[in-house]
């Protein structure tokens, strides 16, 4: 059978009628599973360690709090399922075939249609979209010509409205000097409290851009009283605040923050500390809670933005942070691995070194520890970064020298930090996917390395120019001295820099820095001078350093590092380091050294169990089982083993039915009709942002509803996404896990020997059934396939007509992807962890990462070493769907241990894909 698209639908109520729904109908069929056990996951956009319910994306991240803590007693446990071996599962998968008893499967299962939007060319879509790249360039001419053609009543003429105002506020949001803000004038009533409007804003001086401001403040203002609770209301209450913190206008922060409902940035609460240390009368103290809140924003394992680099320099100068502060932040920042911040922390500190010897210990280590020829070279985890450095850069600074011949001398503003990397995504343009960012080396790391180095040139006028965030002029370098001009002095080894070089060092190569650290003396022989509590956070870094390489030496290093005073971000690393040698009694301190947001995750609460289970303690590790069993993810479904409950599908019968009213009620929302709208103009990130703003706060009922008009409509990745907001209880399989193409799938996994449970659960991870799906780096399709290794496959299936316009159809894309992934197992002895894990980072990091194992090592323990954060998460989420999908297909328990299995070290070999 093939696909049918269904003729265009009718539109939904309010959307003009020139855009028609085109859903492409797809037969959802299914096939027996061959009796094979399995077990599953949660979401992609869901992560393992995140309740579900919240309003926006997630991403994977390792320290967000569980709803249930780790505490108390229970009844013990039953015995732990028995591990199987290596390759348990390889038969299987190499040979499943499509098994009779189909009628019976599709008695279970419902069909799936999938959305397909249209090529625009309606003169109004193309219009909004003009109007949406004027916003981005902040061109207010080329905007309101755009939308001059766009008629009122349209579903995204609110966007419109928000996008002038974002424009209006941009171009008025730098004063021709400075504001000189008063305080708001006091009402009885206060701000109005339903929208955030302001009673009384800061008034300035009479510059055009001053009067251009309190213009725009004036619309803002209005427009937020009459679309009080909208995403874009919020959206602008942001970018409000955000211009306003640039002015010092602090009644506007005050009156906006309490409204602002995402509370998903940092800035702003940074912003609003600012405002109240600068309302503090002179001489007085800001209060204990301010400085609470302050601190709190500072002292996170994270990049700091501008304005929170605003915040963390005035409390430094008013002597508001204590020297403990001081350090914590400048420790903080070498764990994140940040150049631009860790300048900024040693700016704080007494006796801070020139900029030329911290130049020397951020950008070549090796010559300030004494090492000769050369430092070595970067290994695949120096730039891996955990999603706690999201609001920074996400990249190393390179560690070489500054280029000669242009010396920078100037800034135009304060640093601004380069844009967080996403969860690392995979690989080296030759595989079906893309490179994590921990192993990329781009060319916006070098020009971030270029700017932290030659920021040491700076003179001590200019760098007081650039704090104070004005403009110099960039000059060329001075001719090199001649032979025989005097050198310049020596630097002198300071503790603090021996203690930054060492860290970088260990980016570099972590068996020399701990080789260093262990002599305490230089590799020329100078004595480091590290007092104990510097040694063991110097060694922290070393293990964390060396867990990013698998290195054996690392649990040894982590050893080390038993008292080193650290942040959980560094403290994840360790507690890997612990786990790789099963060494129960430290992981269990560890975990309970953390804060109890991680503490309390899905992923360190089973861990927790099984330290609790192997140390003896039955009671406390069922109860930490028992607290994760409700979950339908990754860790619910390994605690349930451990509990002696496999995996079963729900029975649809038993699921309550979903009310029509309130099926209907999602189709009249008007936030729905935008994200439709948004859809339909292909801009699938703004749409999925609207979506999800719509379903927060809803309860389970309203979430089916709203998951159940998805999927009749086509987003299978919204009707997944919301469904799994309801994190305990029923999952509604088929909404969840849904099956569209079914045929066509099923018939290329038969004649490639792959299971076809394994490719949906990849799907779905890849590219939740978006067929459009399109990464960063080029991936496309469903199964996110970059267009080298298309070519590399169509090479190798001998398709001599293949062009790379064919890798978004249907079969070609599902054909090349199995065939792909049917080869990684090949390659990779069957082991469906380290096939999966190469999908994402590659076949030859997958082989390096066995290689490093001394004895074979159980998969789950396993999975949770993967140096790469997205691929970490990755290869959890791919492996759960397919348990699901498993259990889908043959009503029959499976188990997510069988598919885990154990991974036997091997070593290194010639991988045989790209």
């Amino acid at each position: 059978m093939n696909i049918v698209n269904a003729p265009r639908g009718s539109l939904l109520p309010g959307l003009p009628a020139r855009k028609p729904l085109m859903l492409s109908l797809l037969a959802a069929f299914c096939v027996l599973h061959g009796g094979m056990a399995t077990a599953a996951l949660d979401t992609g956009m869901q992560p393992p360690d995140l309740p579900a319910g919240n309003g926006t994306e997630q991403t994977v991240t390792e320290a967000v709090a569980d709803t249930l803590p780790v505490t108390g007693n229970a009844e013990p446990g039953a015995p732990v399922p028995a591990v199987t071996g290596p390759n348990d599962n390889a038969t299987t998968l190499a040979n499943a075939t499509l098994q009779p008893g189909i009628s019976s499967i599709l008695a279970r299962l419902q069909p799936a249609i999938i959305y397909v939007p249209p090529t625009v060319t309606d003169p109004v879509d193309l219009a909004i979209l003009a109007a949406r790249k004027a916003m981005q360039a902040n061109n207010l001419a080329a905007f309101d010509t755009a939308a001059a053609l766009v008629p009122r009543g349209h579903a995204l003429s609110g966007y419109l409205d928000y996008w002038r105002l974002r424009i209006r506020l941009n171009n008025a949001g730098s004063p021709a000097r400075t504001a000189v803000i008063t305080a708001p004038a006091t009402t009885a009533d206060g701000p109005t409290a339903a929208n955030g409007s302001i009673t009384a804003s800061g008034s300035t001086t009479g510059t055009s851009a001053d009067a251009d401001y309190q213009a725009v403040s004036a619309d803002a203002r209005a427009w937020l009283g009459q679309n009080p609770r909208t995403l874009t209301a919020d959206l602008l209450r942001r970018d409000w605040m955000l211009v306003a913190g640039r002015r010092q206008d602090w009644a506007t922060i005050d009156a906006l923050y309490p409204h602002w409902t995402l509370k998903d940035e940092s800035a702003p609460e940074c912003l609003m500390a600012l405002s109240a240390i600068a309302r503090t009368p002179t001489g007085q103290h800001p209060g204990v809670a301010t400085l609470k809140t302050a601190t709190a924003q500072i002292l996170q394992p994270v990049a700091l933005n501008p304005a929170c680099t605003a915040l963390l320099q005035t409390l430094a100068e008013h002597g508001l942070i204590t020297p403990a502060q001081r350090q914590q932040r400048l420790n903080l920042a070498l764990e994140i691995n940040s150049p631009a911040d860790i300048r900024e922390a040693v700016q704080l500190l007494p006796n801070a070194p020139d900029a030329k010897a911290l130049d020397v210990a951020l950008n070549r280590p090796g010559s300030l520890l004494g090492i000769t020829g050369g430092t070595p070279g970067r290994s695949a985890g120096l730039r891996n970064r955990s999603p706690q450095a999201r609001h920074g850069s996400g990249k190393t600074a390179a560690l070489e020298r500054p280029a000669p011949g242009i010396v920078l001398v100037s800034i135009q503003a304060p640093r601004k930090p380069a844009r967080a990397a996403k969860a690392p995504k995979a690989s080296n343009q030759t595989k079906a996917h893309h490179t994590p960012r921990a192993a990329r080396h781009t060319t916006a790391s070098r020009a971030h390395a270029a700017r932290s180095s030659s920021a040491a040139h700076l003179t001590a006028k200019q760098g007081h120019a650039r704090k104070q965030g004005r403009t110099v002029t960039a000059r060329q370098a001075t001719p090199p001295k001649l032979a025989g001009a005097p050198k310049q002095p020596a630097i002198t080894l300071t503790p603090l820099l021996a203690k930054i070089a060492l860290v970088r060092l260990t980016r570099q190569d972590p068996a020399r820095a701990a080789e260093l650290l262990k002599s305490g003396r230089t590799a020329n022989g100078i004595p480091l001078k590290l007092g104990p509590a510097g040694r063991a956070f110097v060694w922290s870094q070393i293990a964390m350093a060396g867990m990013f390489r698998l290195d054996g030496s690392a649990p040894r290093w982590a050893d080390e590092a038993r008292h080193a005073r650290v942040s959980d971000h560094t403290r994840v690393w360790l507690a890997r380091a612990a786990l790789a040698e099963q060494h129960w009694t430290q992981l269990d301190t560890i975990i309970r050294a953390m804060g109890p947001a991680l503490r309390n995750s899905p992923t360190w609460t089973y861990w927790h169990g099984r330290a609790q289970q192997a140390l003896g303690h039955p009671r406390t590790a069922s109860h930490a089982f028992q607290t994760l069993a409700t979950r339908h993810d990754y860790y619910g479904k390994l605690a349930r083993e451990e509990l002696g409950r496999p995996h079963r599908t729900v029975d649809t019968g038993t699921l309550a039915p979903v009310s029509e009213a309130l099926v209907r009620a999602v189709e009249n929302n008007d936030g729905i009709r935008q994200a439709m709208a948004f859809y339909q103009l292909g801009l699938r990130g703004e749409g999925n942002r609207e979506w999800n703003f719509q379903m927060r706060g809803r309860n389970p009922e309203q979430l089916r509803a709203a998951a159940t008009w998805a999927a009749r409509h086509g987003l299978l990745d919204r009707a997944i996404n919301t469904d799994e907001r309801i994190v305990t209880g029923q999952a509604s399989p088929h909404l969840r896990f849904p099956t569209p193409f079914a045929e066509q799938l099923l018939t290329i996994t038969q004649q490639q020997a792959i299971d076809p449970a394994w490719v949906y659960g990849l799907i779905r991870q890849e590219s939740r059934f978006v067929m459009s799906a399109r990464s960063s780096v080029g991936a496309s399709g469903l199964m996110q396939i970059m267009p080298a290794t298309a070519k590399w496959v169509a090479r190798q299936m001998g398709n001599t007509s293949y062009q790379p316009d064919q890798l978004n159809n249907l079969d070609t894309n599902l054909t090349f992807g199995s065939y792909y992934l049917k080869r990684a197992l090949d390659d990779l002895n069957g082991s469906s962890v380290l096939a999966t894990a190469g999908y994402n980072a590659g076949p030859r990091r997958a082989h390096a990462w066995r290689a490093s194992l001394r004895q074979p090592m159980e998969g789950a323990i396993f999975t949770e070493l993967i140096p790469f954060t997205e691929t970490r998460g990755y290869v959890k989420a791919v492996l759960s769907n397919t348990v699901d999908y498993a259990t889908l297909f043959s009503g029959q328990p499976q188990s997510l241990k069988h598919w885990l299995a154990t991974i036997t070290p091997e070593p290194v070999g010639l991988a045989q894909l790209p």
